[in-house]
């Protein structure tokens, strides 16, 4: 269902052929990491030493399910990510520990959810917005993180399942009652997923849609469940700490903002944002803005960027519990979808958003190579940081392990 804010035009390349095109540009920007190794950041704890991949048998399939025990779980990346972990269990029992293997399956899990979202954006922004935005979206450098590390694989699955879900959800029908199934599995493959009902919703205005009961209540009954469930394994696992000040939490509004405007800041580790409360000021200064031009220029798609920028970044802003990580680039796995439609509505001709596209993808090939090993990835890190000391310390290690 496509919405009345976005006039549709007809592009003279057939739709199926764009989906091709957009797909080799992806495997093309990702191709540079596809040869690496194993990345001494999560990857040989949590895969190339897991021993619950080691061992392909029932009872190792049954412990990533059942077994909430502090040391399964702590194994487990200290989560509960059961779908991720069956997934990976089945990628080590089929390819092996092989670090090129499931690094093209990482990347085979990006393509579909890339050309899923983009079946969605084309009914939610019209054809020309949503064929952009998918472009922009898909070869953003802010995904490389996710796709070319190992460790990433909750992202591109967990975007896998969303995009799903969010497709499904504009056919309507019977097609709604595997919305609430999907967005679920999501949130079993990242935790930050359970705001994905909220992105349902955002879509439903956006397209002046009444929202349906047999959408939203297992969605939410799922959401709610997967978030009481992630709660209490992080608090088992002492993963929880006390929420951040306001200070920092505004911090990371413009830290976000800044990485999605320029990739060159991006990095696999990031120095600590100085506190900046007048950040909360900004983004609310922003939502408001948004729905004065909903009001006077009678277009939703301003709120509706908002909103998806916003929202996915609020499990992950320390509102509600400290991070391990104050800023990473995976946290704008979604995120990074909300400055970009506003971009690809643009109305400037069609060859300058591809032409930003595939400058965007030039710059993901080139972070891309840097994740094929840990010298390249960790002197990135380096050269980028100030204050941080991880990043010259894993440097250092990895200077001395060559």
């Amino acid at each position: 269902m496509g919405t009345t804010d976005i006039k549709p035009t007809r592009s003279p390349v057939p739709t199926g052929a764009r989906a091709v095109l957009l797909a080799l540009a992806v495997v093309a920007a990702y191709g540079p990491s596809l040869r690496g190794g194993f990345l001494s950041w999560d990857d040989p704890w949590l895969v190339q030493e897991n021993p619950s991949l080691a061992a392909h048998d029932a009872a190792s399939l049954g412990r990533i399910w059942t077994d909430f025990g502090v040391k399964t779980r702590i194994t487990l990346g200290a989560e509960y990510l059961p779908v991720r972990d069956t997934v990976l269990w089945v990628e080590t029992a089929l390819c092996g520990i092989s670090p090129p293997a499931l690094r093209v399956a990482n990347l085979i899990w990006y393509l579909a959810a890339v050309l899923l979202l983009r079946a969605y954006l084309l009914r939610a922004l019209g054809p020309r917005a949503g064929e952009a935005a998918a472009w922009l979206f898909a070869l953003h450098p802010a995904h490389v993180e996710s796709v070319a590390w190992i460790a990433g694989h909750k992202d591109t699955l967990a975007l896998l399942f969303v995009s799903g879900a969010l497709l499904l959800h504009t056919r309507g029908g019977r097609a709604g009652w595997w919305v609430g199934p999907l967005m679920g599995a999501a949130c079993l493959c990242k935790a930050a997923s359970v705001v994905g009902v909220a992105l349902l919703l955002v879509h439903d205005w956006m397209t002046r849609r009444r929202p349906e009961e047999r959408v939203y209540v297992p969605t939410t009954l799922l959401a709610v469940g997967a978030a009481w469930v992630h709660a209490s394994v992080g608090a088992a696992v002492g993963m929880q700490g006390e929420p951040a000040e306001l200070t920092a939490v505004g911090a990371i509004w413009p830290s976000y903002l800044a990485l999605v405007a320029w990739p060159p800041r991006l990095s696999i580790m990031h120095d600590l944002p100085s506190p900046a409360l007048w950040g909360n000021a900004l983004i609310l200064a922003l939502g408001v803005l948004a729905v004065v031009l909903a009001r006077l220029r009678k277009s939703r798609l301003p709120l509706f960027a908002w909103i998806w920028f916003v929202v996915p970044l609020l499990p992950v802003s320390g509102i509600l519990f400290s991070l391990q990580n104050a800023t990473a680039d995976r946290y704008l796995l979604l995120s990074v979808l909300g400055p970009l439609a506003l971009v690809a509505a643009m109305p400037a001709r069609p060859a300058w958003i591809f032409a930003l596209a595939l400058v965007l993808g030039a710059c993901s090939g080139m972070r891309a190579w840097q994740f094929r090993a840990d010298v390249p990835l960790w002197e990135d890190a380096v050269r980028k940081t100030r204050t941080n000391a991880v990043a010259p310390f894993k440097l250092g290690t990895c200077y001395e392990d060559a």
